[in-house]
């Protein structure tokens, strides 16, 4: 029959057709979200196959892998600077994408390290693709992992491929083979592995790491996945792993045999259902029946290419046991004991795994189980290896020394790793009995070239594409969606192939059944393809012969030694010695002769020629640029049969040895060698035309002399970067002159991090820059993507190097607020802060007899109620034993819900805080609220858990609490020495001490020896500490990872790096009242919580169109400073600030950004809670405040020098309301007062109901309220009258409803007209701290309704969600859509179509089904035991719906929702419930549609009132 050509590209995106033979478009492909995750066969097998016996944990397993795998990647260990980048990430990326993930995607993971990765090198997070896409710090974190990756310093790889690398143990000086590399993440990691060491020695490693692909394509993809590690020590190659061809270095010599060899095999890859949808779909058994020969077949490869005490390791991306255990068995069981398992189950403690498997069974295509080979149908058995069986002796053979990693042990993907050691020489493997390989005769080769009976070849892992130069294809069902495949002979009884592209030179192919959409088919020879009867065929193993001598002589060769001679050895002469490669062979030649034929061949492949020593361009560059006599030139090469070199290549003696070897024409070689000099184009006289290459860069600088390098600084750096070509002119006098006394060519920039003074890199490890110096300019010599890396390690605002006096003073202080639940003791806490830093000369309670109370109770209603309402600002010094004097700003913050406003500008600029927790109830309410605020503002915090005086304190069900319900990593620093009344002091499990307090008021602080009694409870907490922090800090790991026990500064260091990172809070323990622990809190700040200049903030910058400018703690910048609280003081308004950046001096003109204002600032003082002390000036990073200056609460100023404004803090919205008037009608001080309240507190609004003519005011609670009030009479001399409390109901819309109304009004002369048609529809209500904007959207075409009418609309829109039909509350979560309308040229106005709108929607507002939502708050209820029932009864009366109860042994607390109407009155109730015992705290949730009867009331109650 005729050649025949398929129509290139035809039904490319079909794969069926239709009755009448026409293509069926294919369904859109659905994303791993929407796609249906199930197949009851995968199911049915695996849990009959017992890999998982609990069935909790297998309902575990499948849930996990029906969820989309995180993203993992790798900072590249053979990078100098991978630890400063891995701190850079840590310091500037990770803490904001873990706070913006918890907010936006509640379900995802925060970024963190791999625990069981080492150094802290291996990264994992399960942020979705539309939370990356929506914010703007994940897309910075994106932009700045892509450009990283880009220059090789990450690499991304799912988190379980990179265990088996770990488990190779690569060293520097190890010849490694990969045999299945694509696409390379592996061969990365050991590369990485072999450079480990360059950091410390100048040299290029004597190791080298081969990687082979089977695959052409792949194989050059690996090139470029590679290229980005910039080693001379990699060589990559094209070879079938089963037939990797023996190397000689000399003739006669052993084969090469390597110290180390990755195969990870092709397989079928259920362990990567978690991005992989199709092994969902299409997942059957027949794969792995069919791939195991292949898999057998490359490991005894494998095998055969170790040397004795070499090391393998096999893996799979596969659950099966056919595919791993048995693979392993047979193996083993064929190399005669002269391989063995190694137990490395000691290695990377932190990853979870399980044994493998020592009993497993076999399935038949068929779906049933079958006990042996001879089971099968004797038609089939050829499709069926024995070794597919469980070998007799399987418990001898220790598969329990294999790991398997299942997606739900530690959120990754499926693996199976197996770690062999080499232990004597294995003579043969083709035939050990008639039990091997099936065949009707029985026996087997063990290398072939047949691949037989695979079924759904799509589901085969590892890149299956351009599959080249297979012989004898039997038997191939289902194929899909193979591409390019090359030189396939003799395929026979192919069915159902679809989507085949690009098929290339195939002969002989018979009886091929329902072949669709094969594209591109050339070159076919005696296809009969169509509707031809498939006869069977029988497989038959047949000799490769050159293969067989291969193994024949390397196993002869397996008993010699196998030292291999250096490079150095084999002159070279002549100027080059040339190696040239094809695609089916290699050849080596010397003359010219041989060259000249092979240069005429039709298969042309790489070529490599080195250098010979009397080559004209080595000379000319060694002595340009002053390389040393260290530089073995002799390594460089050529790729290229061009008389002019354009580009040298520079490899690695052991890379040399390789291509200079004997038989280095077996080897099909793709690439290898760095770029290190590259001849430069230019017009201009030069003497050395060869500049560096940025690729080599960094292997070649410790050989160059300072003949040709230049020091350069951030500001020369920030001028290369500006532009392409920058003039000498631009640089300042003395570089310029350097610049001019260069000869015209390459020269090399050094820049040294550590001596820039005035500005910081963002890593401190050196850098070279490749520059051309041309006439009058210069170029960096850097690609696009190396450029944007360079970039993003300059951070050219960022200052780290201060003056050393300054740098001093930042060093020794802290910012730090008090926060906690109500009553855990906060002021008591900073009562005896103060005392012992001797700021207070006695100590005062905050309810004590004495009637004074706490000094930061400084308000009379604080002092009486016994609680704290504003946040109160101190300042003290600290001596520390042995560390100095350091100042301390602290801000005592209220405790209560209703002034959570104070908590939540204070931690807004606050660096660090303490968290004070109650040793009896804990983590509450309150507590989470504040967590979350800490989190918002990223303050690193230490615990403290006061109280431990209390009877039923637990502090270690306090820690547990931490964790569980903040989230947060924690363990105790101390253990308490006694509990409740015989609590005497506490053991230090850093410092290994028992300190006492001693003295009345425990002023004096008294170390022992730990007590015998508590030596064994200690130590078992410290090893608790150590290990949680070895989880957070990479330091600590290693040092416990070598065995180590940490000293003391060691673990400090740990503890004080994992809290500033907002990783670990250490928890300490005490009791304030009784004087205990108070100093150790102390010593905690000043060891533990960051100083100014260790905490990033950032600014917005208004001329540059709000670009983020991260602010510094110098004082030689422009000032920037943010009001962040305001009170009404003896001499005016009272304006607290931090300074951020610069200093604030008495007397100096600052301006306001929000007003544009310029003001001086008359008074600057220190404020000591009511007390002040007047200063001069205040440095960056302090805390101050200064009188008569007008401004609002969130105001930035500046000096005018710049236009920057700090972001604003989060402010709630109000939820409840009450009418208040003063007693008598003329006073003044009325509005007086509440103008002033208003600027004070954000979360206190007046507003004025033109209906009832009442002053309503809003704000948090009734407490809140009431103590506004009650503050108008003592402090501005009001008597108020006040309403029943209101609750702020909200009116909404469920659903859509249109609207076609027309205003029209004739009161003589111009009257009004407006007509407006469209409709309203609700939108969703987002909580999770931000407002549901209403949107107004016109979609008026036609000029129907002039544009200059719109915004009328608009307003009309907005005037109508002021009040509600319903109960006349305001509106929210609606959307108005403008359709249509029509106007009157004279009747028409903007106030004509404002009223349309507002009727309009009062129209349809009614039609739209409308509800009242009413607040919603969570309530925390804490009392007696006894009183459990009482308490939830009330609560049940109140509609309230129970959402945890948690009981102790003698309280407990329940949390609750209710709605706020349903609360008013509840104290009362509570106090009687449980005889004054019970406390309870309210916080708003959210709004709620009430229920229809509620709503029914509401509505006639209004009406009544119209």
């Amino acid at each position: 029959m005729g050649r025949k050509k398929r129509n290139r590209g035809a039904n490319r995106n079909t794969g069926q057709k239709d009755d009448n033979g026409v293509a069926v478009k294919r369904t859109e492909r659905k994303t791993y979200e929407e796609a249906e995750k199930k197949n009851e066969i995968f199911e049915k097998y695996y849990k009959d196959q017992n890999i998982i016996s609990d069935e909790e944990e297998w309902k575990k397993f499948m849930e996990v892998n029906a969820t989309i795998l995180p993203t993992a990647f790798r900072i590249t260990g053979s990078r100098r600077h991978a630890f400063e980048l891995r701190d850079l990430m840590k310091r500037e990326h990770v803490p904001k994408l873990n706070q913006i993930q918890l907010e936006i995607d509640q379900k995802s993971e925060p970024i963190n390290p791999l625990p069981w990765y080492p150094n802290e090198l291996g990264w994992q997070h399960s942020a979705s693709r539309m939370t990356i896409k929506k914010d703007p710090i994940f897309q910075t974190f994106h932009r700045w992992l892509v450009a990283e990756t880009e220059v090789g310093n990450i690499s991304r790889q799912e988190a379980v491929s990179m265990i088996p690398p770990l488990l190779l143990d690569v060293k520097p000086n190890h010849w490694v083979l990969d045999m299945c590399a694509a696409p390379g993440s592996k061969t990365a990691q050991i590369i990485e592995a072999i450079h480990a060491n360059d950091a410390q020695e100048i040299g290029i490693p004597s190791g080298i790491v081969i990687a082979n692909d089977s695959d052409a394509k792949r194989s050059y993809m690996l090139v470029h996945q590679t290229k980005r590690l910039r080693s001379p020590c990699l060589l990559v190659t094209n070879h079938d792993a089963q037939h990797f061809p023996n190397i000689h270095l000399k003739e006669g010599s052993p084969s090469v045999q390597f110290d180390r060899i990755l195969v990870d095999v092709p397989c079928s890859g259920d362990g990567t259902m978690r991005k992989n949808l199709t092994i969902w779909s299409n997942w059957n058994i027949g794969n792995s029946i069919g791939l195991h020969p292949t898999q057998v077949n490359i490991l005894l490869r494998g095998a055969q290419l170790a040397k004795v005490g070499g090391r393998l390791v096999y893996s799979t991306c596969s659950l099966n046991p056919l595919e791993n255990e048995a693979v392993v068995a047979e193996v083993l069981r064929r190399s005669r004991g002269n391989l063995i398992l190694v137990d490395v189950n000691d290695r990377l403690p932190e990853l979870r795994k399980v044994p493998g498997m020592t009993s497993w069974k076999v399935m038949c295509k068929e779906g049933r189980w079958v006990s042996s080979w001879d089971d099968i149908n004797p038609r089939y058995r050829k499709k069926y290896a024995k070794s597919l069986w469980m070998p007799p002796d399987v418990e001898k053979l220790n598969l329990t020394r294999c790991m398997r990693i299942y997606p739900h042990l530690q959120d990754t993907g499926g693996f199976f790793i197996a770690v062999f050691e080499k232990i004597g020489i294995i003579k043969d493997v083709s035939v050990l009995d008639d039990t091997t390989f099936s065949g009707e005769n029985g026996g087997g080769n063990s290398i072939t070239e047949s691949v037989d009976n695979v079924d759904n070849v799509d589901n085969v892992v590892d890149n299956v594409d351009n599959v080249d130069n297979v012989d004898n294809v039997d038997n191939v069902d289902n194929v899909d969606n193979v591409d390019n495949v090359d030189n396939v002979d003799n395929v026979d009884n192919v069915d159902n192939v679809d989507n085949v592209d690009n098929v290339d030179n195939v002969d002989n192919v018979d009886n091929v059944d329902n072949v669709d959409n094969v594209d591109n088919v050339d070159n076919v020879d005696n296809d009969n393809v169509d509707n031809v009867e498939a006869e069977s065929t029988t497989i038959k193993y047949e000799d490769i012969n050159e293969v067989v001598n291969d193994i024949e002589e390397m196993n002869q060769d397996d008993s010699v030694s196998t030292k291999r001679p250096s490079s150095t050895d084999r002159s070279i002469k002549g100027p080059h010695k040339r190696i040239k490669t094809k695609e089916s062979t290699s050849t080596f030649n010397s003359s010219c002769e041989n060259e000249k034929k092979n240069s005429k061949s039709k298969q042309s492949g790489e070529i490599f020629i080195f250098l010979g020593s009397d080559n004209e361009d080595i000379p000319l560059i060694r002595e340009f640029y002053g390389l040393s006599e260290d530089f073995q030139t002799d390594q460089l090469l050529v790729r290229s049969e061009n008389e002019k070199n354009k580009i040298l290549y520079l490899v690695s003696d052991s890379v040399k040895q390789v291509l200079l070897a004997a038989d280095v024409h077996k080897l099909r070689l793709v690439n290898t060698g760095i770029k290190v000099f590259t001849r430069q184009d230019t017009n201009e006289p030069v003497k050395c035309p060869f500049r560096f290459n940025a690729e080599g860069m960094c292997t070649i600088y410790p050989y160059l002399s300072n003949k040709r390098v230049i020091n350069f600084g951030l500001k020369e750096v920030r001028i290369l970067l500006s532009e392409p070509t920058p003039l000498f002119n631009q640089f300042d006098e003395k570089i310029k002159e350097k610049l001019e006394s260069f000869e015209i060519g390459c020269i090399v920039a050094y820049i040294d991090p550590s001596q820039e003074e005035e500005a910081v890199f963002r890593t401190k490890i050196p850098i070279v820059l490749p520059i051309w110096r041309a006439h009058k300019s210069l170029n960096l010599l850097y690609r696009k993507e190396d450029r944007k890396a360079l970039e993003l390690r300059v951070q050219t605002s960022i200052i780290s190097f201060f003056f050393f006096f300054f740098l001093e003073r930042l060093q020794k202080l802290r910012n730090i607020g008090i926060s906690a639940h109500i009553d855990s003791g906060k002021t008591t806490l900073t009562e005896r802060i103060l005392y012992y830093t001797g700021r207070i000369k006695a100590i005062h309670e905050v309810r004590g007899k004495d009637g004074e109370g706490a000094k930061m109770d400084s308000m009379e209603l604080e002092r009486e109620r016994g609680i704290t309402i504003q946040s109160a600002a101190t300042y003290c010094n600290w001596k520390w034993q042995d560390h100095g004097d350091y100042n301390i700003n602290i801000i005592d913050t209220p405790g209560h819900v209703d002034f959570t406003i104070e908590v939540e500008r204070a931690l807004r600029v606050l660096d660090g805080a303490i968290l004070v927790l109650c040793g009896v109830a804990g983590v509450q309410s309150q507590t989470i609220t504040v967590d979350r605020q800490m989190r918002r503002y990223n303050v690193p915090r230490i615990s403290f858990i006061n109280k431990l005086d209390r009877v039923g304190t637990n502090p270690f069900n306090i820690i547990e609490q931490i964790r569980q319900k903040l989230k947060m990593t924690a363990a105790a620093i101390q253990i308490p020495i006694g509990l409740e009344d015989n609590l005497k002091g506490v053991v230090d499990l850093v410092k290994w001490k028992a300190v006492y307090n001693e003295g009345n008021r425990g002023e004096r602080v008294i170390e022992k020896d730990v007590p015998e009694n508590l030596i064994k409870f200690a130590t078992e907490k410290r090893q608790e500490l150590i290990e949680t922090l070895v989880d957070v800090d990479d330091q600590l790991a290693e040092i416990y990872l070598n065995e180590e026990n940490p000293t003391s500064h060691q673990l400090m260091d740990a503890i004080r790096r994992a809290t500033i990172a907002n990783k670990f809070t250490p928890v300490l323990m005490g009791s304030a009242f009784k004087n205990t622990g108070v100093q150790l809190v102390l010593n905690a700040v000043c060891a533990y919580l960051p100083n100014p200049s260790e905490v990033e903030n950032n600014t917005l910058d208004i001329n540059n169109k709000e670009a983020v400018v991260p602010l510094v703690p110098y004082l030689k910048k422009p000032f920037v400073g943010l009001a962040f609280k305001l009170e009404d003081g003896r001499f005016g308004q009272l304006t607290y600030i931090r300074v951020y950046q610069g200093s604030l001096k008495k007397g100096a003109i600052v301006t306001n950004t929000k007003t544009s204002k310029k003001i001086k600032v008359p008074r600057l003082v220190r404020m000591h809670s009511n007390e002040m002390e007047d200063v001069d000036e205040v440095g960056a990073g302090e805390i101050c405040a200064m009188f008569g200056v007008e401004c609002s609460s969130g105001d930035t100023f500046t000096d005018g020098t710049v236009a920057y404004t700090m972001t604003s803090m989060f402010i709630p919205d109000p939820v409840i309301s009450l009418a208040i008037s003063p007693k008598v009608k003329d006073a003044p001080n009325f509005s007086k007062a509440l103008s002033k309240f208003q600027r004070e507190d954000p979360t206190f609004c007046v507003t004025y109901d033109v209906e009832s003519k009442e002053t309503i005011i809003s704000g948090m609670g009734e407490l809140h309220l009431d103590i506004y009030v009650e503050r108008m009479r003592r402090e501005y001399n009001v008597d108020c009258i006040t309403g029943k409390p209101r609750v702020a109901f909200r009116e909404t819309i469920t659903s859509k409803a249109k609207f076609d109304y027309t205003h029209k009004k004739q009161t003589g002369g111009a009257g009004q007209y407006g007509k407006i048609i469209g409709y309203i529809e609700p939108l969703p209500n987002i909580e999770d701290d931000k407002q549901q904007i209403p949107i107004f959207e016109s979609r008026v075409v036609g000029g129907h309704i002039p544009s200059q009418f719109i915004p009328a609309v608009e307003k009309g829109f907005h005037d109508a969600l002021e009040k509600g039909g319903l109960i006349g509350h305001p509106v929210k979560d609606v959307r108005f859509v403008l359709l249509d309308g029509q106007y009157h040229a004279v009747d028409s106005s903007e106030l004509a179509f404002r009223l349309a709108a507002q009727y309009a929607f009062r129209e349809a507002f009614f039609k739209a089904n409308p509800v009242v939502l009413e607040p919603i708050m969570s309530v925390s209820v804490v009392a007696p035991i006894e009183f459990q029932g009482a308490v939830i009864g009330n609560l049940n009366k109140r509609k309230g719906t129970i959402l945890d109860t948690d009981v102790h042994e003698d309280h407990f607390i329940v949390t609750v929702e209710v709605s706020l109407n349903n609360m008013f009155g509840y104290s009362s109730d509570l106090r009687s419930a449980t005889q004054g015992k019970g406390e309870f705290t309210m916080e708003y949730k959210t709004h709620q549609a009430v229920l229809p009867y509620v709503q029914e009331e509401l509505v006639n109650e209004y009406k009544k009132k119209k």
